[in-house]
């Protein structure tokens, strides 16, 4: 055995026994060396929990922008689904109006035809008095109906309203027809109604088929729409003039509607819209010199 070798031993058997002392450079080598390790020990765990968390925060943000992309996507889907159904409930009104016009127009073209204009005469002792009107064409005994204040009159003579001394009766494209006196009668049982029988009928008037098969047989409600049909005197001059409405009441008979019935109407035809039925005979009304709402006779009245 060597020198060097048995020098080796010594050291080793004296540091085993206590004996030997680490020189202080190797002592402050050891303990630096200790530290460091040490320090990057729980640096390096230090830096893993880091790691841990930044990818926490990560996913926590993907998440973040995952739920805001969703909630947008979401809320541009409510926000389609609305334009939809506003545009779904736009072309759904239109076709409504479009109904309810279409409907109007085909109403007005059935009942148009047995629409009648009627003019009477008084020969007063202050000259000739006339009185225009409205009536409904009926063509199974061939007479008009019509207001009877539209045939008769005050202020004529002295005395009780005087029945006219002759109409003239005449339907859209057809003809006037002369009724006399004596053919100018009441309706039984209703006061309000006038008759005129018509001896010899136009060919517009044998073309029209009318009948009070037509009539509306249960009350109209409140907000029922109805149309009236009369050549009143501030509308066209030779052919039927239509306004529209609702129905507004019921009193003593009469519908109170809102529809325009003007000084000519009276007589004339109210036609309850949707079920395209014969409402009743239009009355011109005024209160104290102010218009009211119009009346309507009900036609019910005349198949009792």
């Amino acid at each position: 055995m060597d020198s060097g070798s048995r020098k080796t031993e010594k050291i080793i058997s004296s540091a085993l026994k206590g004996e030997y002392q680490l020189p202080k450079w190797a002592a402050v080598f050891i303990l630096a060396s200790g530290l460091v390790a040490l320090g990057g020990y729980y640096g390096l765990k230090h830096y893993k929990s880091y790691e841990v968390r930044q990818a926490d925060k990560e996913r926590a943000r993907d998440l973040t922008l995952l739920t805001q992309q969703q909630e947008l996507t979401k809320a541009k889907e409510e926000i389609d689904a609305l334009k939809n159904e506003r545009s779904g409930s736009k072309k759904a009104e239109n076709v409504l109006v479009s109904q309810l016009e279409g409907r109007l127009a085909a109403v007005v073209k059935e009942w148009q035809p047995r629409t009648a204009s009627v003019r009477c005469h008084w020969n007063g002792l202050f000259g000739e008095e006339i009185s225009n009107g409205s009536g409904l064409w009926m063509s199974p005994n061939n007479t008009v109906i019509t207001s009877d204040h539209v045939v008769k009159t005050e202020g004529v003579f002295i005395g009780p309203p005087a029945v006219a001394d002759s109409c003239s009766v005449k339907l859209p494209g057809g003809e006037e027809i002369s009724v006399n006196k004596e053919d100018i009668s009441g309706w039984q049982g209703v006061a309000e109604v006038a008759v005129l029988k018509i001896k010899n009928p136009s060919g517009a008037m044998r073309q029209t088929v009318s009948t009070l098969n037509s009539v509306c047989r249960v009350r109209a409600a409140s907000g029922d729409r109805v149309v009236v049909l009369g050549y009143p005197a501030i509308g066209a001059k030779n052919d039927v003039t239509v306004t529209e409405g609702i129905i507004s009441g019921y009193e003593e008979n009469f519908y109170i509607t809102s529809a325009k019935i003007e000084r000519g109407d009276s007589g004339g035809v109210a036609v309850l819209i949707d079920k395209d039925c014969y409402l009743g005979i239009p009355t011109f009304v005024r209160f104290g010199g102010v218009e009211s709402l119009g009346r309507i006779l009900d036609s019910r009245l005349l198949v009792k």
